[in-house]
């Protein structure tokens, strides 16, 4: 099995970042070993960088949160919503990524994939967007 499902479980944990996530993939070596870390709250040594009073309810709550999800109905959920997940090793994934010193673990694609090898623009949010951000980032699509 693909890595896929287990980053998308990863991904949609709180508070999990960019930083978070390389810390928890360089230590355990691959996300299904991260996931299953998660899981049994089994993260002592991973530099999470949460001060000491703050781990535990940051890994309590990362546990909590795998316990209640399938990470392969997270695949499928947005299968059926027309979602194609992408990960590096997928055929479509943008050639642009692959030199890009951050790229995006995974990419959430509506519509034709092919579509990301030509000239583009993207306009990247975030989980919380205020309002004044949905706004602005509508206008801007819509400009666009």
């Amino acid at each position: 099995m693909t890595s896929t499902p287990y980053l998308a479980g990863l991904l949609g944990l709180p508070e999990l970042g960019p930083v978070r996530l390389a810390a928890l993939l360089d230590h355990f070596g691959s996300a299904d070993r991260a996931w299953d870390a998660v899981r049994r709250g089994a993260l002592g040594g991973v530099a999470l960088r949460a001060s000491p009073s703050r781990r535990p309810a940051l890994v309590g709550g990362w546990r909590r949160a795998a316990e209640r999800t399938d990470v392969d109905a997270i695949v499928s959920a947005h299968r059926d919503a027309g979602i194609e997940i992408l990960s590096p090793d997928s055929a479509e994934w943008p050639d642009a990524f692959h030199t890009d010193p951050e790229p995006p673990p995974l990419l959430f694609v509506r519509g034709d994939p092919a579509l990301l090898a030509s000239v583009s623009v993207a306009i990247v949010g975030t989980r919380r967007c205020t309002a004044a951000g949905s706004a602005t980032s509508r206008d801007l699509g819509e400009g666009l």
